[in-house]
Formats: structure tokens, sequence, C-alpha cells
């Protein structure tokens, strides 16, 4: 097969991926590695990387998709004839730039474009739903994250795109609309509405409704990062996704797996990842002693505080967590080992002192 054809059957596929379809999305992924490890095409690079995006968002978080959609909007500035092509990329990057002020040019310019030049076609009626449903996704981080912002405003352009895309996939049955309206619970301080469409969603994915289990899963992370910031009676579903987060979060920054808390507690590392999905509850003793391995408060864990409360080094606790369960004698051992280290760079800063003298 010809490059040429290669790349439009790439193009296509690319096209008519749907954002659930992870297996695809990986296989494609793959093959669009393969071409350009061959080819040099400017084009199927943006796409990798949208698709790269996409992925990093599910699996990382946004930091990790900002980072990699950094090159998107770089070529997306040199580019005066927006197509298609951009404009599908654009609706699936636009909630992806670390500066909201950036991120509603791009998308304000996208809407424009598609209203001016493309409003009678279903294709580019599609795109425009599209955009507006992921930019509802940058709203609540730019309110609960970022404090230059004039809330009053991001409330209007929310309830833009809210009025826009909810029409749209309420129209179609689709999942997404219980999606858009636990956007809408945590931008308005709604907690009724988020528990509502979370519980909405988690049915869906039970009867296994084509792309609810990955909606679902969306829906929980975004709403266990920016609920807690929300006052009132969280319920216990709520609650749960908010120790989840702030589990994990602190697990991050310590460099630790569900099993090395796991093995601190004498539980089964399974109820661990349970626990960071928010998916199981914990009893106030465990969370306590949760909080006293990963050093930090339970009110931490509850997202009343922002960063933990004892001012520890990260290493000493992960070293702290890790021999947790270690007996007398392996902890003298894990004590000797620590020390040897120390004694061997003792002797090579001493050796490389030497050195230097004998050239002087």
């Amino acid at each position: 097969m010809e490059p040429t054809e290669i790349k439009k059957a790439l193009m296509n596929e690319f096209f008519t991926l749907k954002s659930y379809e992870i297996q695809k999305k990986d296989n494609l992924i793959g093959r669009l590695e393969n071409y350009l490890s061959k080819e040099s095409d400017e084009e199927l690079m943006l796409v990798l990387l949208t698709l790269k995006t996409q992925s990093a968002d599910t699996k990382h978080g946004f930091a990790k998709a900002c980072e990699i959609a950094a090159p998107i909007y770089i070529k997306l500035e040199s580019i005066t004839n927006w197509g298609y092509t951009v404009l599908h990329i654009l609706s699936i990057v636009v909630g992806h730039h670390p500066d909201f002020n950036k991120t509603l040019e791009f998308f304000q310019e996208a809407i424009d474009i598609i209203e001016d030049e493309h409003a009678d076609d279903p294709k580019f009626r599609g795109v425009k739903n599209a955009l507006h449903a992921n930019f509802t996704l940058r709203i609540p981080r730019a309110i609960y994250s970022e404090s230059n912002h004039n809330i009053e405003k991001l409330g209007v352009l929310f309830d833009r795109s809210y009025k826009h895309a909810i029409e749209a996939y309420t129209k179609k049955n689709s999942p997404l609309q219980h999606l858009l309206k636990a956007r809408c619970g945590l931008v308005k301080n709604d907690l009724q509405l988020i528990d509502s469409a979370l519980s909405s969603l988690r049915e869906l994915k039970e009867n296994k409704v084509t792309g609810a289990s990955k909606l679902y899963k969306d829906a929980k992370d975004e709403i266990a990062e920016f609920v807690r910031f929300i006052p009132g009676d969280r319920g216990t579903d709520l609650t749960k996704l908010i120790i989840g987060h702030q589990l994990t979060k602190r697990m991050e920054e310590l460099n630790l797996k569900p099993v090395d808390i796991a093995n601190a507690l004498d539980i089964d590392p399974n109820a661990v990842t349970a626990i960071m999905r928010g998916e199981a509850g914990v009893s106030t003793d465990r969370l306590y002693n949760i909080s006293r391995i990963i050093g930090t408060s339970t009110d931490y864990l509850y997202g009343h505080e922002e960063s933990e409360s004892e001012d520890l080094d990260p290493i000493l606790t992960t070293i702290k967590v890790l021999i947790a369960d270690y007996t007398d004698s392996e902890k003298e051992l894990s004590v000797s080992l620590i020390r040897a280290i120390g004694e061997n760079k003792h002797l090579d800063r001493s050796k490389s002192k030497d050195k230097k003298s004998n050239e002087k």
C-alpha cells in the first residue's frame, strides 16, 4: 500500500474513532508511531499528539495531557486555514491548555469559523457539539484551581457551552449528558446534581451501555478533584471519592504502590485499590491509621487541608511505609544498608578531596 493510501486510512480511522474506544485508540497510536518512524508528516503528527493527549488525560491527568497538547497549540497558532482536520483536533484538546485565556481564544475562533462557514454541514455540527462539551471540562478547573479569573464571567461561559452541549447529547440519549450534568453541579455548587449524575452513569455502566464505563471513570476523576471545595453534606459516595483522590495524590508524591500501604496495614492490596478508586468505605480507625502511615492528618484525606499536616521529607515517609511490616531484624538490616550507603558516599567524597588536593 502506498504511503498516501496508508495516511488516508489512518485519518479516516481517526475521524470515526469514539473517545471510549480505548483499545482501538491504543492500536491507532501504535500504527501512527510506526508510520511516522518511516515517513515525515506534520498532519499525522498532530493526530498522534491529539490521541496521546486524550490517553494521558485518562491515565495520568490534566498536567500530563497539557504537556503533550502544548505542541498542538503552538502549531495551531501558525495555521491560518482551519479546515475540518484542525477543528476536529481542537475539539478533542480544547480542554487541555494551562492558560485558560488561551483555551477561550482557540475555542471562540473555532466556534466562529463553524458558524460562519459550515453552519449547515452536519459533520461540522458534530465538531461544534464536541467543542462545547470539552470546553465545559476546562471551566471547573479555572474556578477551583486558578485564582485569577472572574467567577461570574466563567459562569456565563459555562452556561453557554453547557446549554448547547446538554441539548445536543440529550437528544442523542448519550451517556455524556450525565458527565455534563456532573460538571454543571461542580460549577453551580450543587451536590445533589453531582450525586444524581454519578448515580446515573454508574447505572448505565452496570447495564453495559456503550461508552458509559469510561464516562463514569471520567466523572469520578473530575468530581473527586473538585467536589471537596463545595460546602455541605457530601454524602457517602462523594466522600469516598474525595478520600480516594487525596490518598492517590499523596501516594504519588511518595512513590508508593497499593501493596506498600496494604503491607503496612496488614490488609489485601485490592482493598487499598478499592479505596483509591472511591469504591470502598473506610472506618474512622483505618482512616486514622492510613493518615499516620502517609504522614498526613485525617482532615487532609477528607479534603479539608491543601497539604499534609506533618512537615516530613517524602522520602523518609516512603521508607517508613516500606519497612512498616518488617521484623526487628529486617529493620536492623535496612538501617545497616542505609549506613553502608552513607559510608560509601563519605569514602567517595574523601577520595575526591584527596584527588583535588594532589592535582593542586
